[in-house]
C-alpha cells in the first residue's frame, strides 16, 4: 500500500488523473417521510448560505442563482443538506448531499435526494456526476434511480496548466451528457 501511494504521489499526482461517472434519472414525485425529530427547511443557497457556513456541513463547490436546497434539522442544528442547480427547463444537476458524521447511516442522503426530485418539475431530467472511486455516492445515487449515461476522463498535461478531457456516452445518451456539460459550464466556483 505504501509503495502504491508513493508511486501515485510522485508519478501520477502531478498529472491529476480523474474519472467521473455521469448519471441521470427522470424527476418524478417521490414519497418522502422524515424520521422522528427531524425537520426540513428549503430555499436558495444565496438565502441560506450565511446560516450554513457555521454548521459544519459542506456546501456545493459550484453554484449559481438557481441552486436550491433542502436542509435537515435535528432541533436547531443543521445535520444534512442536498443541493440542485437548474440551468434550463429540461435538466437539473444534483450536487452531492452532505450529512454530518454522527447522522450517517440513517438514509438521510437518499431522503434529501428524494426531496430534490420532488421539488424539481416532472419534465426535468436530474443529472449527477461521481468520482469513479466514490463507491458510497455511486451506490446512493443508484438506489435513488440514477443510471450511468457516460464518463469523463481528465488528465492535466503537467507541467503545463492544460487539461486533456475525453467524454464518452452510452448510445442514445449523448444529449444528456451535453446537458451535464452545459450545466457544469454555467456554475460558479465559490
Amino acid at each position: 500500500g505504501r509503495v502504491t501511494y508513493l508511486l501515485y504521489r510522485t508519478v501520477l499526482r502531478p498529472f491529476s488523473p480523474s474519472v467521473r461517472i455521469v448519471l441521470a434519472a427522470p424527476s418524478e414525485p417521490r414519497e418522502v417521510q422524515l424520521p422522528d425529530g427531524l425537520t426540513l427547511k428549503s430555499g436558495y443557497l444565496n438565502e441560506l448560505y450565511d446560516q450554513l457556513v457555521e454548521s459544519g456541513l459542506e456546501l456545493p463547490k459550484h453554484y449559481n442563482d438557481s441552486t436550491y436546497g433542502m436542509v435537515a434539522f435535528d432541533g436547531l442544528s443543521e445535520v444534512a443538506c442536498a443541493w440542485s442547480s437548474q440551468v434550463d427547463d429540461q435538466y437539473a444537476t444534483l450536487h452531492d448531499s452532505y450529512v454530518l458524521a454522527q447522522y450517517r447511516g440513517r438514509g438521510l442522503a437518499k431522503l434529501l435526494a428524494d426531496c430534490m426530485f420532488d421539488y424539481r418539475s416532472t419534465n426535468a431530467t436530474m443529472l449527477v456526476s461521481v468520482q469513479h472511486h466514490n463507491a458510497a455516492s455511486l451506490a446512493k445515487n443508484k438506489r435513488a434511480g440514477f443510471q450511468e449515461i457516460g464518463r469523463e476522463y481528465r488528465l492535466r498535461l503537467w507541467p503545463t496548466q492544460k487539461v486533456w478531457t475525453k467524454l464518452s456516452s452510452k448510445t442514445g445518451c449523448e444529449h444528456l451528457v451535453d446537458a451535464w456539460l452545459r450545466n457544469g459550464e454555467a456554475r460558479v466556483r465559490r
